[in-house]
C-alpha cells in the first residue's frame, strides 16, 4: 500500500498557521484511504480551534465518532461533552503547586508570583475541559485586566493575599464560559480586580459643591470594549449610517456620564469606603455614596430616581446586554479568537442571530462559532488519479481571508500538546513561567485594557493587487495577532521551538 505525505512542514509552521498543518498532497491507494485522511483533517482543524492544541488521541477519537455519526453531529456532541465536564480552576491549582513546593501563599523572597503563570500553563496543557479554558482565555482578552496591579502578599478581607486575585478573576471567566454574556458583564462589573483596574471601586457620587464627579473610566470601557463598540452595527457587522452617510455613534458623552453615576457606591465592605481591602469577594454597595438621581441610559432607557444602588447596576447591565450591537460586536471578537480573523457578513450574521435569540447563551454562541459552515468548509479536498491504484488527495485552504495567525501563547501550547510533552516535576506539574520576553504575550499581562493587540489591527503597507471581497463586513481586512509579531519575536520564537525539540 502506498501512503506517503508529500509536503514537508516545519514544526513552527504547524503550530503557527492552523490550516498549514492540514494542507498538502497525500498519496493513497483507494478513495477509502483518502476519506480517512479527510476525516482526520476535519477533526484536527476543529479541535485546533476549540482547544489549546489537538492531541493525536483526541483527533483519533473525534474522527472515529465522525465515522459513526454525521461529521457535524460528532463535533456538536464533543462540544456538549466539554460543557458537561467539571471546570478546572487556576487559583486552587496555584495554591496546590505552592504547597507541593513547601511554600506558603504569603512567603517573601520566594518568587511566588511565578505560580500564576505556572498554574495557567499547567491547566492549558493538561485540563480535560479544554473548551471552557479556551473560552475563558478568549474572554480574558475582551474584558481585560492586568495582573501587575495585584502582587501583594498580605492577606486581605478574604483571608487570601491579593497576588492570587487575578487567578480568581480568570476562574470567574471559566465559570461564566457556560452562562450568558449578560452574566459575564455582571460578574466582571462586581469583581474587585476590575474595580481596581478600571477605577470604579470606591467610585463616589458627585458632591453638592460641584467639585467632585464620578469616575468615568469603567462606564466608557464597558460600552466601548466590553459590549457594543463605538458605532451602530447591523447583525452582519456592517455599519449603520444616517441619511448623510455618516456613522452613527452607539453612545455619547451624556450616556458615559449617566453610567458613571450608576457605578457609584461599589466598595469592599457594606458599611464604608475605607477599611479592609478585598480582592476576591464581589464588591457590595454603600448606598451613602451611590448617586440616586434619575439616569438616562442607552436607547432612551431611564432609571428612576431613588432606586437601590444594586438595582441601578443590574438594570444598567440589562440595558447594555440587550443592545442590538452586542451580538455582532462580541460575536466578531469570539470568531477572531477561535476560528478566523475576517468572518464574512453571513458568518457574523448567523452568530449574531444565535446571540440575540438565546440571550447571549455562551454555550449556544460558542457552538455557533465553531460549527458554522464557513469555518468547517474553509479547506478544499480534491481527488486526483495518478494511475492504477495511485491516487492523490490535494488539500488546500481557501485563501488568507479564511484563516488566522495564531497568537503566541496558543501557538506554543498547541506545539507542546501536539508533541506530547512530558514534565520532569516530581508532582507532575508543568512549571512554566512568564515568557513574555520571548513573544510579547503572557498570562493576564496585557499592557492596557485594549489587549495585546487590537481586533482591527492591519500590518503596515499596501496589499498589492488585492481588495477585500464584498462578503467581508465593510470590506475591511484585519490581522490582529500581527501587532505583536515583530522582528525580535520572529527570531526568538523559532529559537525557542528549536531549543525545546532538541
Amino acid at each position: 500500500m502506498k501512503y506517503r505525505v508529500v509536503c514537508v512542514l516545519f514544526a513552527t509552521l504547524v503550530s503557527t498557521f492552523p490550516q498549514l498543518s492540514h494542507a498538502g498532497i497525500f498519496t493513497t491507494r483507494t478513495r477509502a484511504e483518502a476519506d480517512a485522511i479527510r476525516i482526520r483533517i476535519k477533526a484536527a482543524r476543529f479541535l485546533d480551534a476549540a482547544t489549546f492544541g489537538a492531541t493525536t488521541a483526541e483527533i483519533d477519537a473525534l474522527a472515529q465518532r465522525m465515522v459513526e455519526i454525521n461529521h457535524k453531529a460528532a463535533m456538536a456532541e464533543w462540544i456538549d461533552r466539554q460543557f458537561a465536564l467539571q471546570p478546572t480552576f487556576l487559583e486552587p491549582t496555584a495554591i496546590q503547586m505552592l504547597a507541593d513546593d513547601g511554600l506558603t501563599q504569603t512567603q517573601a523572597d520566594a518568587g511566588i508570583l511565578r505560580y500564576r503563570h505556572q498554574a495557567f500553563w499547567h491547566v492549558a496543557l493538561t485540563a480535560e475541559d479544554q473548551l471552557r479554558q479556551r473560552i475563558a482565555f478568549a474572554l480574558s482578552q475582551i474584558v481585560v485586566i492586568n495582573d501587575q496591579m495585584f502582587g501583594g502578599r498580605t492577606p486581605d478581607l478574604s483571608g487570601k493575599p491579593n497576588w492570587l486575585s487575578s487567578l480568581n478573576y480568570y476562574d470567574m471567566l471559566v465559570r461564566n464560559s457556560s452562562t450568558t454574556y449578560r452574566d459575564v458583564l455582571h460578574d466582571v462589573t462586581l469583581h474587585p480586580c476590575m474595580g481596581h483596574f478600571l477605577s470604579h471601586r470606591r467610585n463616589r457620587k458627585a458632591d453638592e459643591e460641584g467639585t467632585r464627579f464620578p469616575d468615568e473610566n469603567y462606564a466608557r470601557e464597558i460600552m466601548q470594549l466590553f459590549s457594543i463598540g463605538l458605532y451602530e452595527l447591523k447583525p452582519n457587522g456592517t455599519y449603520l449610517r444616517d441619511e448623510q452617510g455618516a456613522l452613527i455613534p452607539t453612545y455619547t458623552n451624556e450616556e458615559i456620564k449617566a453610567f458613571s453615576r450608576v457605578f457609584t457606591g461599589l466598595t469592599d465592605v457594606p458599611d464604608g469606603f475605607w477599611g479592609d481591602n478585598n480582592s476576591f469577594i464581589p464588591m457590595v454597595m454603600w448606598e451613602r455614596e451611590h448617586d440616586t438621581g434619575e439616569k438616562q441610559l442607552l436607547n432612551g432607557m431611564i432609571l428612576p430616581a431613588n432606586q437601590p444602588g444594586m438595582q441601578d447596576i443590574n438594570d444598567a447591565i440589562d440595558n447594555i446586554a440587550s443592545h442590538k450591537n452586542v451580538g455582532p460586536f462580541i460575536g466578531r471578537r469570539l470568531i477572531q479568537r477561535f476560528t478566523k480573523s475576517n468572518p464574512s457578513k453571513g458568518y457574523l450574521a448567523r452568530v449574531s442571530t444565535v446571540f440575540r435569540e438565546t440571550g447571549g447563551d455562551m454555550k449556544e454562541v460558542i457552538k455557533a462559532v465553531l460549527l458554522d459552515k464557513e469555518f468547517l468548509a474553509a479547506v478544499t479536498f480534491k481527488m486526483i488519479k495518478n494511475g492504477p491504484g495511485d491516487w492523490s488527495l490535494k488539500v488546500a485552504d481557501k485563501g488568507t481571508k479564511g484563516s488566522k495567525f495564531r497568537e503566541p501563547m496558543i501557538r506554543y501550547a498547541s506545539f507542546l500538546r501536539k508533541f506530547g510533552v512530558q514534565t520532569e516535576d516530581s508532582n507532575g506539574w508543568f512549571m512554566m513561567g512568564d515568557m513574555r520576553w520571548q513573544w510579547t504575550q503572557a498570562f493576564m499581562d496585557s499592557p492596557s485594557v485594549f489587549n495585546f493587540y487590537l481586533p482591527d489591527f492591519q500590518p503596515p503597507g499596501e496589499i498589492v493587487d488585492y481588495k477585500a471581497p464584498v462578503s467581508i463586513p465593510n470590506r475591511f481586512l484585519a490581522a490582529p495577532e500581527f501587532e505583536i509579531y515583530t522582528a525580535v519575536t520572529a527570531n526568538r520564537t523559532p529559537n525557542r521551538y528549536r531549543s525545546d525539540i532538541y
